[in-house]
């Protein structure tokens, strides 16, 4: 049986290299020539984009896809780790969570748990930031051709292999830890009989 959650990451990864193959194959390299660093085409701010909007998916992507095993019981909560003590890690992690004033379902309480999932996946993303965009600049810049105070590069082949493998290495460093602190945190859940385990 294929996991779900290699096979999203997968499908996320093909998606960023098609993306990265409309976006820079048909570049006009005089008008609008594909650079590390100059604006308009620039793989550096592509790189760093990148890195939040594939983890904000992410993020939101197993948040679903753990729910959704918890309740066929494919997975099990982890429930041997205990409870952290520090005060910013219990905000993380829905710890301490104070009192739901918003009536379940409605537009207010979609809202504030959206965008709580946002904030904590934001701050994943600059967690990630400087192990994944640092090398992937040095990457770039061994491929590139300098010249006028910056890297230039063919509109193929070297950014669709270099989105491939930044989304596949962020992928596979990031999944794993988003999948155990969604178990993690139901398990805490379970041992306080809390109703819900994701919200603020």
């Amino acid at each position: 049986m294929v996991n779900p959650h290699l096979l999203s990451s997968h499908l996320r990864h093909n998606h960023r290299a098609d993306l990265a193959t409309g976006m820079y194959a048909h570049q006009d390299p005089i008008r609008k020539p594909i650079r590390l660093f100059m604006l308009d085409e620039t793989l550096a701010g592509d790189a760093g984009v990148t890195i939040l909007v594939q983890c904000i998916i992410t993020w939101y992507i197993e948040l679903l896809l753990v729910n959704w095993d918890l309740r066929k019981g494919a997975v099990r909560p982890i429930g041997f780790i205990p409870e952290p003590s520090n005060r910013l890690i219990r905000w993380f992690m829905f710890l301490d969570r104070p009192v739901q004033t918003h009536k379940v379902g409605s537009f207010s309480h979609w809202f504030w748990f959206l965008l709580s999932q946002l904030v904590r996946s934001v701050i994943i993303s600059a967690l990630w930031f400087p192990f994944i965009w640092g090398p992937s600049i040095g990457f770039l810049t061994i491929h590139g051709t300098w010249r006028d105070n910056d890297w230039y590069f063919d509109r193929v082949w070297t950014p669709q292999i270099f989105k491939l493998l930044q989304g596949g290495i962020l992928g596979l460093l990031s999944t794993p830890p988003m999948v155990i602190f969604w178990l993690t945190r139901c398990g805490w859940a379970i041992k306080n009989n809390e109703e819900s385990y994701g919200e603020r």
